[in-house]
């Protein structure tokens, strides 16, 4: 689109030993230039069968995004949180997403 540009992008459910593998030094995020650090793999809830949604996407413009779903405790209560880092070239943004749920 005019915005982002061309993007790929794939989905996965992933375990926490699976995410620790993807994150760590020697991992395919950290060569492939995608993270920074740990920081997606961290503050979870580990809860029903134990998974959280993966999400990575890249751009023909040069940058990524990949987001971890899942749930964490937020200031005493159970949250939606998306643990969110963007990357281009040697630069890199983390960042926290917490949501709301608001019944009808």
């Amino acid at each position: 689109d005019w915005l982002f540009g061309r993007v790929h992008g794939r989905s996965k459910f992933a375990t926490p030993a699976e995410l620790a593998a993807l994150l760590a030094p020697e991992g395919e995020a950290r060569k492939e230039g995608w993270v920074d650090s740990d920081f997606l793999a961290q503050d979870w809830l580990e809860e029903g069968e134990g998974k959280f949604v993966l999400n990575h996407v890249h751009a023909d413009a040069g940058w990524f995004a990949t987001q971890v779903w899942g749930f964490q405790e937020i200031g005493g209560e159970r949250r939606y949180v998306r643990n969110v880092v963007v990357a281009k070239g040697d630069k890199f943004e983390s960042f926290k997403m917490i949501y709301d749920f608001v019944s009808e």
